[in-house]
């Protein structure tokens, strides 16, 4: 009798001391006070609450399926190497898991909402979800291990910055993708990516900062960010007949060297391939409009401007070795910069020419323009002060 007495005082004992490492409003858990690296939460607890378990270096954790929503920041900053969600988890809530050493998740079979970066910053390489996940919220997996992906078929939006800082080199993504959001897959090491003929939204910085190298250029996507392609070191670009638009600044600072730009394509805009090796560029023949500095920076020593085009804006052709210059009659203004330091040594400006700014044609090899009397331009800036101009 006496012995039973015992026992029977030690599991009460022990029970007291495993619920005191809980702190509980109701039937959630909202704080964990004690230091053991091995928990097993008690199966009262319905909801874990925000950051009740971060940092306290745990390096494992046994969920009961009592739980039906994870708290913001949960186990955040923690040491689990792997993490069992039991089915009864409907909620997992921004950050849950992130700061961890995660190598594998799975999501529960009836999870309903997925907040944001909530397993950024393991060493996950594969992960499995319920086919009703159709997108991944943003940073879910940033900073992980994913060296190759092979994308289910299911999804169909990627989230900002979802699969960013990886160390990733291959990619495969399904046609139902068609969404594909700001920051997706910066900073991976992608050697070569294929855009499915679904996406329809590619966001800013998508594939930047990659080690992309040759591209076909999704000519069905109707919404672009700017930087889509940016520094990578593109050499090979196909841009199909068919594409409208190639945004801001998407191939800034890459190594294209030819640049073939189909009719299609009604619009150039920022920066689209500044700061690259183009020696060569074919230009679409119903261009309006040379955007600022979309082919400034690279080695282009002849450029034919098609007869549409009407302005040709700031720094568009800034700093490269062009040294023959042939201004079409359609165009009426020629802005700032917009042959700065290149090598023309001869130049006739077309009456059509209404303005030329400021530096327009500074730093050239030019002896000897013709301009029209009717062209207005800054007599001090736009040619170097060596030139004799001669109006007519």
């Amino acid at each position: 009798m006496r012995n039973l007495f015992l026992v029977f005082s030690v599991i009460l004992s022990t029970s007291a001391y495993s619920n005191s490492c809980f702190q509980m409003k109701g039937s959630e858990l909202v704080k964990y006070v004690c230091n053991s690296e091995h928990v097993s939460i008690p199966s009262y607890v319905k909801r874990i609450g925000k950051s009740a378990f971060i940092q306290k270096g745990i390096k494992s954790v046994f969920i009961p399926n009592s739980v039906t929503e994870i708290g913001d920041s949960a186990f955040m900053w923690n040491r689990l190497s792997e993490i069992t969600i039991p089915d009864s988890v409907l909620k997992i809530e921004d950050n849950a898991f992130s700061a961890n050493g995660l190598s594998y998740v799975e999501l529960p079979k009836n999870i309903k909402s997925i907040g944001e970066s909530i397993f950024s910053s393991n060493r996950i390489s594969s992960f499995k979800f319920p086919k009703h996940i159709t997108t991944l919220p943003k940073w879910i997996f940033s900073r992980n291990d994913f060296k190759t992906l092979r994308l289910s078929s299911n999804i169909t939006n990627i989230g900002n910055g979802a699969f960013s800082e990886n160390g990733m080199t291959s990619l495969h993504l399904t046609d139902n993708v068609q969404v594909i959001s700001k920051n997706a897959f910066t900073s991976n090491q992608l050697t070569e990516v294929r855009i499915p003929s679904g996406v329809v939204e590619i966001g800013d910085y998508a594939f930047n900062n990659n080690k992309i190298k040759s591209l076909k250029f999704p000519k069905n996507v109707s919404k672009f960010g700017t930087m889509i392609f940016a520094d990578n070191e593109i050499e090979t670009l196909e841009i199909p007949e068919g594409t409208k638009i190639i945004p801001d600044f998407a191939f800034f600072n890459n190594k294209i060297k030819s640049l073939n730009i189909p009719d299609s394509v009604g619009e150039i805009q920022l920066g689209a391939f500044s700061n690259n090796e183009l020696t060569n560029v074919k230009l679409p023949s119903g261009l309006k409009r040379i955007t600022n500095v979309s082919f400034m920076f690279n080695k282009l020593r002849s450029i034919d401007i098609p007869s549409s085009v009407e302005v040709i804006e700031r720094a568009a052709f800034t700093n490269n070795e062009l040294q023959y210059l042939d201004i079409p009659s359609g165009v009426k203004l020629i802005e700032m910069d917009a042959f700065e330091s290149n090598e023309i040594s001869s130049l006739t400006i077309p009456k059509s020419v209404e303005k030329i700014g400021s530096r327009a044609f500074e730093n050239n090899k030019l002896t000897k323009v013709i301009i029209p009397k009717s062209t207005k331009y800054d007599v001090l800036s736009t040619f170097d002060f060596s030139v004799d101009i001669i109006k007519e």
